[in-house]
C-alpha cells in the first residue's frame, strides 16, 4: 500500500515536470522566434531612416513571451549628432497582433534617455516621412501607457514622466499624466530640489491635440501643482512636409509670489505677482522662443534690515537672449534701475548689467555699478566690471569711481572675489553748474586682490580683504549694513605695509607733492560716525620735496635745502570726515625736525602751527640770517621757528610767531651801529611780520 503511494507521487512529479519543460520550451522558443523576428523587423526599418539621411541603431534586442520586447542602446543620429539616445527601452504589446501582422503597442517603458529638442525638431518632416511608412506594420492601442525614469533635453535640463495617451474618433488624442523636472539650466543646471521651490514638486500635465487635415490643433496644454497654473493652446500645421510649422502660447497669470519656497526662506521673504508667457513659433524644424515674465510691485526681505519694494519690469528671452525693459525697484529707501542682458547664445554665456540709483534732487547721491562677465561651467563670473558713487557735502561734490579687471567671482560656501587689478579714483570739485573747481584728485591702483563675502546677523562682510599694494601689502576688511534711518552703511579697517612710495609716485602721475620711502599704516572708516575716517601713517628713511608748505617755508628763510628733505621718520595722524580732518606730523632727520598740528577744511583749506627746528649748519644757506647769526654771536646747533599756518594747502600763507630767537633779534639789532647790516636785518624783520 505505501509502495503503490510512492508510485503514484512520482508519476505526479513526473507530470508536472513534463508540463513545466513543455511550458518553457514553448516559452524558449517562441521567445527565441519572437527575438528572431523583433531584430529582423528593426533592420527592415533602417533602410527607412537612411533614405532621409538619419541612422538607426541598436544593441541587443530580444523578445520575452511574458514581458514583451527590450531593446538596449536603441539611438537615432544624423552625420552632425544623434536626434535620441535611449538605454533601455521596453515594449509590451498584444502578442495576437504579431500573428494578424500587425504589431500593437500598449505600453513603453524608457530607461534613461536623451533627445535634443533642436534636432528633433530638424528633423520632423523627415521623421513624419518615416512614421507613415510605419503605420501598415505598427499600430498603437486606444490607450498606450508610458513611463521614463529619466530624460534629458539637451541643455534645458531633465524631466521624469509618466503618463498615457489615448486615441479618440475624430482625430483627437489627449495625454496625461504626471512631470517632475530633475534639473533645469539657466546659465548653469541646477537640481530643482535645490531650489526649495514649487518647480521642484510633481506637475500634472494635460495635452489635448485635434488632427486634422496634416494639422494638430493643440485645444487645451495645462501645467499644473499646487503652486503654479498654467495653459495654454496653438497649432502644428504642415505635419509631414517641409512647410511644418508651429504657433503655441502657455501662459501662467497670476503667480503668487508668497507662494514660492524658493523665494521664501529664512533669510529671505518674497510678496507680490508675477506673469509668465511662453510663444514657440515658426517654422517647427527651428521654431522661435520668447519667454516674458513680468513683475508687478514686489517686495523682499533679503539678510536682516535689507528689503526690495515696488519692484517692476519685464524680463524677456527670445533667440538666445535674455534682457530686461527697465526693472524699478526701491532698495529700503534708495530708488534704483537696472537693464540686463544675458547671452545665451556664446559658447559661455555672457551677462551685461547696469545698475543705478535715481537722483532724487541736485545734490543727491547717485551710485552707478556696471558689470561685463562670462558665466562659466564652474558657476563663476570672469570679466570687468565699474562704477562709481557721487555724494554731495558742504557744498563739495564728491565722486569715487572704481574699475575692476580681471574680475572672477563664484558662490562655493561663501562668496569668493578675486581680480587682477582694482583702479580707484577720488575726485572733489567745489562750485556749481559751470563754475566748478576741481579741490583734489587721487587715484590709487591695487592688484591681486581677493576677498571672501559672509554673511553676517546684521549685515554683509567682506573679510579677509587682501592685495598687493605699491610693492607692499593691504589687508583689511569690509563690513555693509542698513541704518534705523533706512539707508546704506559701511564700516571697514586696512592695514598697509611696505608699501613703495617711490612705485606709486610713477604710477600716480596727478601727485605733486612728493614722500618717497617705505609707507606702514592703518586705516579705519565708518560712515555712522562723526569722524569717519582715522589713520596713522608711519614712513621711514625717505624724502619729501615738492610740498607746497616745506616750499613756503624754504622761501621765506631763504634755505633752498628745505625745499627736497631726507629723513629718517615721518608719522602722520589724523582723524575726521568729508573733506574736514584734524591732523598731526612729524618729520625727523639730521639737519631738520618738523611738528605741524592743525585743521584741514573742504579739502584745500588749512589752519594750524608748524614748529621747524633747523641746524644752524643748514640754516646758513640764507644768507640774511647767516649774517644774523655772526651778528648776534649765536653759537647754538640749531634754531627753531614757530609758525601760524593759514589759507590754501597748495599757496600756505605763514606768520612767523615769536620766540626766543625772535626775540633775541629785536632786541640786540637797535644796540648796534653798523648801519648797513642794521638796514638788512631790519628790513627782513620787517619783512618776516608780514603774513
Amino acid at each position: 500500500m505505501i509502495k503503490t503511494s510512492s508510485n503514484s507521487r512520482h508519476k505526479t512529479w513526473r507530470r508536472l515536470l513534463i508540463i513545466v519543460a513543455g511550458v518553457f520550451l514553448f516559452w524558449a522558443s517562441a521567445s527565441a522566434v519572437l527575438t528572431a523576428i523583433l531584430n529582423a523587423q528593426l533592420s527592415a526599418l533602417k533602410p527607412f531612416f537612411r533614405s532621409e539621411g538619419l541612422t538607426l541603431g541598436h544593441g541587443r534586442a530580444i523578445f520575452n513571451l511574458f514581458s514583451g520586447a527590450v531593446i538596449n542602446n536603441f539611438y537615432c543620429e544624423d552625420s552632425e549628432g544623434f536626434l535620441w539616445r535611449i538605454k533601455r527601452l521596453g515594449i509590451g504589446f498584444d502578442v495576437s497582433s504579431v500573428l494578424r501582422g500587425k504589431v500593437e503597442i500598449k505600453n513603453l517603458v524608457f530607461g534613461e534617455s536623451r533627445i535634443d529638442p533642436r534636432r528633433l525638431f530638424a528633423h520632423a518632416d523627415d521623421l513624419g516621412r518615416i512614421t507613415g511608412r510605419l503605420d501598415r506594420n505598427v499600430g498603437f492601442f486606444d490607450t498606450t501607457y508610458f513611463g521614463c525614469d529619466r530624460l534629458s533635453l539637451g541643455e534645458s535640463g531633465a524631466v521624469a514622466i509618466q503618463g498615457y495617451l489615448s486615441r479618440l474618433p475624430g482625430g483627437l488624442y489627449i495625454s496625461k499624466g504626471e512631470l517632475t523636472l530633475l534639473s533645469v539650466a539657466f546659465l548653469q543646471k541646477v537640481d530643482p530640489a535645490a531650489l526649495n521651490g514649487g518647480i521642484a514638486e510633481p506637475l500634472d500635465y494635460l495635452l489635448d491635440i485635434q488632427v486634422k487635415d496634416g494639422t494638430g490643433e493643440i485645444q487645451r496644454f495645462e501645467i499644473n501643482n499646487a503652486l503654479l497654473h498654467c495653459a495654454g493652446s496653438g497649432k502644428i500645421s504642415g505635419v509631414g512636409t517641409d512647410e511644418a510649422a508651429i504657433d503655441m502660447a502657455l501662459n501662467a497669470r497670476r503667480l503668487i509670489l508668497d507662494d514660492l519656497p524658493v523665494i521664501n526662506s529664512k533669510d529671505m521673504q518674497t510678496r507680490g505677482t508675477a506673469e509668465f508667457t511662453l510663444h514657440l513659433g515658426g517654422p517647427l524644424k527651428r521654431p522661435d522662443i520668447r519667454a516674458t515674465l513680468k513683475i508687478d510691485n514686489a517686495e523682499q526681505e533679503v539678510l536682516d534690515g535689507l528689503s526690495l519694494r515696488k519692484v517692476n519690469g519685464t524680463v524677456v528671452y527670445e533667440k538666445g537672449r535674455i534682457s530686461s525693459s527697465r526693472i524699478d525697484f526701491f532698495l529700503n529707501q534708495v530708488p534704483f534701475q537696472a537693464d540686463f542682458l544675458v547671452d545665451t547664445s556664446r559658447t559661455r554665456p555672457h551677462i551685461f548689467l547696469d545698475l543705478s540709483s535715481v537722483p532724487q534732487g541736485k545734490d543727491s547721491s547717485d551710485l552707478v555699478v556696471k558689470l561685463d562677465a562670462d558665466w562659466t561651467q564652474d558657476l563663476r563670473l570672469r570679466g570687468e566690471a565699474g562704477g562709481s558713487w557721487r555724494y554731495v557735502s558742504q557744498d563739495l561734490v564728491h565722486h569715487i569711481a572704481f574699475v575692476v579687471k580681471g574680475l572672477e567671482a563664484g558662490i562655493d560656501r561663501d562668496l569668493s572675489f578675486s581680480s587682477d587689478d582694482v583702479r580707484l579714483s577720488f575726485d572733489v570739485t567745489s562750485g556749481k553748474d559751470n563754475n566748478t573747481k576741481d579741490v583734489f584728485h587721487r587715484t590709487f591702483i591695487l592688484k591681486d586682490v581677493s576677498a571672501t563675502g559672509r554673511k553676517q546677523k546684521e549685515g554683509f562682510a567682506l573679510e579677509p580683504l587682501k592685495a598687493a599694494c605699491y610693492g607692499g601689502t593691504l589687508e583689511g576688511r569690509v563690513f555693509f549694513y542698513s541704518t534705523t534711518a533706512g539707508a546704506f552703511g559701511a564700516n571697514a579697517e586696512g592695514h598697509v605695509r611696505g608699501m613703495d612710495l617711490q612705485t606709486f609716485v610713477e604710477q600716480t602721475p596727478e601727485q605733486t607733492s612728493l614722500i618717497l620711502g617705505r609707507l606702514d599704516g592703518d586705516l579705519k572708516f565708518d560712515t555712522e560716525l562723526k569722524d569717519m575716517l582715522k589713520g596713522q601713517f608711519f614712513v621711514t628713511n625717505g624724502v619729501i620735496e615738492q610740498n607746497s608748505l616745506m616750499n613756503a617755508v624754504a622761501d621765506f628763510l631763504g634755505v633752498p635745502s628745505l625745499k627736497k628733505i631726507a629723513f629718517k621718520d615721518l608719522s602722520v595722524f589724523f582723524s575726521g570726515g568729508r573733506g574736514d580732518y584734524s591732523s598731526k606730523v612729524s618729520l625727523t632727520s639730521d639737519d631738520v625736525s618738523a611738528l605741524l598740528e592743525g585743521d584741514v577744511t573742504s579739502y584745500d583749506t588749512m589752519d594750524g602751527y608748524l614748529s621747524v627746528v633747523i641746524s644752524t649748519r643748514l640754516l646758513n644757506e640764507s644768507k640774511q640770517f647767516r649774517k644774523m647769526l655772526v651778528y648776534i654771536k649765536h653759537d647754538q646747533p640749531s634754531v627753531s621757528f614757530p609758525f601760524k599756518i593759514s589759507s590754501y594747502i597748495e599757496s600756505p600763507r605763514i606768520l612767523w610767531l615769536k620766540n626766543e630767537f625772535k626775540e633775541k633779534l629785536s632786541n640786540l639789532l637797535p644796540e648796534r651801529n653798523k648801519r648797513y647790516l642794521q638796514k638788512q636785518v631790519s628790513s627782513m624783520v620787517e619783512g618776516i611780520k608780514v603774513e
